[in-house]
């Protein structure tokens, strides 16, 4: 199991740090929609999955 990482703990601009928090408050959301349909989803891994994309989509967006 991974460890837990706080967006809070992550060294970055105020900016950065909001699009990260935002990214893993959806990355809750879905993971908990998703796990109503698939019970036995690694939440850990699909919140992370989630979170990752939507920074990355971020990041590529403000380029």
């Amino acid at each position: 199991m991974r460890e837990q990482t706080s967006p809070a703990s992550i060294p970055v601009e105020t900016s950065q740090r909001a699009v990260i928090r935002t990214a893993f408050e959806m990355g809750d959301s879905a993971t908990t929609r998703l796990a109503q349909i698939v019970p036995t989803l690694d939440r850990d891994r699909v919140e992370y999955a989630v979170a990752s994309l939507l920074v990355e989509e971020a990041w590529v967006s403000a380029r």
